[in-house]
């Protein structure tokens, strides 16, 4: 993916998600990189930055299910952790919160692809 193409997309999010003053330096990078992670969001609240990380989607395993191999997928899912708590160490409750932003990043990009 081209670095226009994907700022764009940033831009996009970021007004959808309305999260337009945070400053996000977001990167496609070697799969390698994330180690079993296709995504990877670092923020500070304080400062209102995130670091975004996303696998380089033709570096992924066939077997990673298709959606974590879609970069606007990916990208939105990691957006929306800039919106929500930091993680707690509770296991139970990271799994849920993965597995319900995997589910929201998936249904938004759906409806604005429907919609275009």
């Amino acid at each position: 993916m081209n670095a226009v193409l994907l700022d764009r997309m940033v831009r996009k999010w970021q007004r959808i998600l309305r999260i337009e003053d945070w400053d996000l330096d977001v990167r496609i990078v070697h799969a390698t990189e994330l180690g079993n992670d296709t995504g990877l969001c670092e923020r500070s609240a304080a400062l209102r930055f995130a670091r975004i990380r996303i696998s380089e989607p033709s570096q992924l395993s066939p077997s990673t299910p298709w959606f974590h191999r879609d970069v606007e997928i990916t990208l939105v899912h990691e957006m929306i952790h800039v919106l929500m708590p930091p993680d707690r160490s509770d296991e139970a409750y990271s799994l849920c919160a993965e597995q319900g932003t995997d589910s929201l990043a998936r249904a938004l990009v759906a409806l604005d692809r429907r919609k275009e």
